[in-house]
């Protein structure tokens, strides 16, 4: 985790629900899933960047804009760098979502988010699941079902107080330094045996 940006700050107040992707704009990844999950709801109060390079799977990005057609809401926000620009976009973002469609292990941007404070709506699926304890620091969806991504989504605007119980739920992240102590500490221990 690039551990180049404060651990916990607070988010500006918005009247929005903030919701970002970050990755890799591929459909293993079900940013199609967001999509579909969000043209479902009618409210003006969601809010949608869609973070990655658009040039590395041209027709599927293709099949997104096509999908988001004139919805203001959901955008197509561009590739981000580094721990300063992951920073300022987590700053601005109420709701990680990590709708992927495959096996993922244990995804960096998950730890990046909560390294942040952010809590995430991912799929019910693998290290994702493992990572993000419903209704703790984040909540989850069936696997590859708009449906209920949407209903997920659908509570956070009901209830807006959710998205801060969650963020009060997420755990701490250990920076790579910290990791490497303990590590060596543990090491250290055996080595004596």
């Amino acid at each position: 985790v690039d551990q180049g940006f404060p651990k916990r700050f607070s988010k500006q107040p918005s009247a929005h629900l903030r919701i970002a992707y970050l990755g890799q704009l591929a459909e293993l990844k079900g940013i199609h899933v967001l999509i579909d999950a969000v043209r479902q709801i009618d409210d003006p109060r969601l809010q949608v960047k869609i973070y990655g390079d658009a040039t590395r799977f041209p027709s599927y990005v293709e099949r997104l804009r096509t999908k988001i057609g004139g919805d203001q809401r959901i955008v197509l926000a561009g590739p981000y760098s580094g721990g300063d620009s992951l920073a300022r976009i987590l700053a601005d973002t109420d709701l990680l979502v990590v709708p992927s469609l495959w096996y993922e292990n244990s995804p960096n941007v998950l730890l990046e988010a909560f390294a942040m404070g952010t809590p995430a709506l991912v799929s019910d699926f693998g290290g994702m699941a493992e990572l993000v304890q419903s209704e703790v620091n984040g909540l989850r969806f069936r696997l590859g079902d708009p449906i209920d991504l949407a209903r997920q989504l659908r509570r956070l605007l009901e209830s807006p107080e959710l998205v801060s119980t969650l963020s009060a739920g997420v755990p701490t992240v250990r920076s790579i330094q910290d990791e490497m102590d303990l590590l060596e500490e543990v090491y250290g221990r055996v080595m004596k045996v």
